[in-house]
C-alpha cells in the first residue's frame, strides 16, 4: 500500500515539477539575449541533463521498493512540490483564475501523498522486526 502510494505522489508531482523547469528555463532564456549562447546552454543542458535526469528518475523509482529510502525520496519529493508551487505562484505564469489554479492540484496531491506515507511511517513503522498496531493490539487482548 505505501509503495502505490510513494509511486502515485511521483507521477503526480512530474507535470508541476516540469513546467517549474519549464519557467525557469525561460527565465534563462529571456535573461540571456543572446542567441549563440542560448543554443550553447541548450546543448550544455541537453548534453548533460537527460542523463542526470534518467538517472534520479531511476533512484527515484528504485527507491519506491525500500522502505527506508522510500522515507527519504517522500522528503525529497514533498520539497519539490513545494519548491515547484513557489517557482509557479512567483513567476508571471501565476494562475489568475480557479480553472487555471487547477493545474496545480497534482503538486497539491502529491505533498499530501508524501506527506502522508512520512506520517504513516513515523506513527507506524514498516520495518523487519518492528510489530504492526495490530499485532500489538491482539497480543495483549490475548492471556
Amino acid at each position: 500500500m505505501r509503495q502505490v502510494t510513494y509511486f502515485l505522489s511521483l507521477l503526480c508531482s512530474l507535470p508541476c515539477v516540469a513546467f517549474a523547469l519549464g519557467i525557469l528555463a525561460l527565465d534563462h532564456v529571456i535573461a540571456t539575449r543572446n542567441v549563440f549562447k542560448i543554443l550553447y546552454h541548450f546543448l550544455l543542458a541537453f548534453g548533460w541533463g537527460v542523463p542526470a535526469l534518467a538517472l534520479v528518475l531511476v533512484c527515484f523509482l528504485a527507491s519506491g521498493f525500500f522502505p527506508q529510502s522510500r522515507l527519504v525520496a517522500s522528503v525529497l519529493i514533498l520539497l519539490l512540490d513545494v519548491a515547484a508551487v513557489i517557482v509557479i505562484l512567483a513567476s508571471p505564469a501565476t494562475p489568475k483564475t480557479f480553472s487555471e489554479a487547477l493545474f496545480l492540484a497534482p503538486a497539491v496531491i502529491s505533498a499530501a501523498l508524501a506527506g502522508f506515507l512520512l506520517h504513516a511511517e513515523f506513527v507506524q513503522p514498516s520495518g523487519p522486526g518492528q510489530p504492526s498496531a495490530a499485532r500489538i493490539s491482539t497480543h495483549e487482548r490475548s492471556p
